[in-house]
């Protein structure tokens, strides 16, 4: 059997890690997944478990890999890329951090789309000082596969105040000497470098591994998606984003979104969370409650203001007198509530998007903590009016896409001169 050259991609989750390999054609050859490593020091030997399910015959296509995350944790290590602290989960700031936050750069945070990473960078400088080195999950395994940590996707970095238009950070992290934790930005899809040998001796692959820079689980998607035009990816995390892709930037609309791969991608984000249920219930009981909801009716319940973890879920109506502002006794009429907000929420982010004249999606392919939840997916498809859809492997099979597309680019490049001299 004659193979292709074969992408590899590797996405970062709440809830796991997985993998897929896919070849030039778009067919998704092997694909893999594990459960998140709780402590940050085994999440190299979590992914070497992963990468070397691979099968053999395929390994040696192997040309090039991205990574990404959509846990939105970011982890303080040291010059040498080596974690301070050993918990994945433990190094986000959280509102019950007794640690003393730096408010000028709290200040910086002016966006809820900024104020959870910043508050995160706030408490790891708190803690460990300014000489550290600040990554998200994502950026962290592509220095593991590279051997060098300096890079950070760019992508990860607007969350916590990049501005991709200017390509520069807020200037008061200059002045209170933050900068020099923050990574060298690089746009999606750029090759960085080549897998480090003595790691691709351990995997078992190709010493000439192209490591290229990844880019969003909800772009990763769309890129993936066989109907690309037609649908619009909610992310449901530590933040609700969605993504539509459309053609070109309209006036207004290009100062908030970038383009990828010839797109132009849109996001908007509201502090409703669904990883946040996480503070409130364990995910079995969260399953078992859920299975209690009937998607079909109302909870006759409006949360507004109600907080969870120091994010808000939180409906900007006001017109609205039906507001409670305790917890009910009933878990699962709670949580049919919250799930009834989060749908609410994600209608009117939608509608925003619609009124800047971006078209409406036909369907949304959703991902994220929770996402394959039946209750909640039901009852988003009743508030909102569109069909959802779950996806496992479309993030890593988009990652494994644009991997491929970054060395089909520089190859395409490559014979353009060669063409040119002769």
């Amino acid at each position: 059997m004659k193979t292709s050259s074969l992408g590899l991609g590797i996405e970062l989750c709440p809830s796991g890690i997985r993998i897929a390999v896919m070849n030039t054609s778009g067919v998704l050859l092997h694909s893999e997944g594990v459960t998140c490593p709780e402590r940050v020091e085994t999440l190299g030997a979590y992914l070497t478990k992963l990468i070397r399910t691979i099968p053999k015959e395929l390994k040696p296509y192997l040309k090039a890999c991205a990574v990404n995350d959509t846990s939105e944790v970011l982890i303080a290590c040291n010059q040498k890329g080596e974690p301070l602290g050993n918990s994945l989960k433990g190094l986000s700031w959280s509102p019950n951090n007794e640690e003393p936050i730096n408010q000028s750069l709290l200040e910086a945070s002016r966006t809820s789309k900024m104020a959870f990473a910043v508050n995160s960078a706030c408490y790891l400088v708190n803690i460990y000082g300014s000489n550290i080195l600040l990554r998200y999950e994502s950026d962290w395994v592509t220095g593991w596969l590279t051997g060098e940590w300096k890079w950070g996707e760019e992508s990860n970095q607007i969350r916590l105040g990049w501005n991709p238009k200017k390509r520069s950070w807020p200037s008061i992290y200059e002045k209170l000497q933050f900068e020099q934790a923050l990574p060298l930005v690089v746009e999606s899809g750029k090759i960085l470098s080549t897998i480090d040998p003595s790691l691709a001796r351990i995997l078992q692959i190709p010493n000439e591994l192209k490591i290229i820079s990844g880019t969003s689980a909800a772009k990763a998607t769309i890129l993936a998606s066989d109907q690309k035009k037609d649908c619009g990816v909610t992310f449901l995390g530590n933040r609700l984003v969605i993504t539509k892709l459309i053609q070109h930037a309209d006036k207004g609309i290009d100062d908030e979104g970038y383009s990828l791969e010839n797109f132009f991608y849109y996001e908007a984000s509201s502090s409703v969370a669904t990883s946040l249920l996480k503070n409130v219930f364990m995910q079995e009981n969260l399953r078992e409650l859920s299975r209690q909801i009937n998607p079909e009716l109302e909870s006759g319940l409006i949360l507004k203001e109600i907080s969870l973890g120091g994010q808000q879920f939180s409906i900007i109506d006001k017109n609205l007198k039906e507001v409670i502002v305790t917890r009910p006794i009933s878990d699962s009429l709670y949580i049919h509530a919250i799930f009834e907000n989060i749908a609410r929420v994600e209608k009117q982010v939608w509608q925003k998007l619609v009124l800047k004249g971006i078209p409406s999606p036909k369907h949304i392919i959703s991902i994220g903590y929770e996402a394959i939840n039946p209750q909640l997916r039901k009852i988003r498809e009743r508030v909102t009016g569109l069909q959802i859809k779950s996806a496992r492997t479309l993030p890593a099979k988009g990652l494994a896409q644009l991997a491929l597309n970054a060395i089909s680019k520089t190859k395409k490049k490559w014979l353009s001169k060669k063409n040119i001299s002769h």
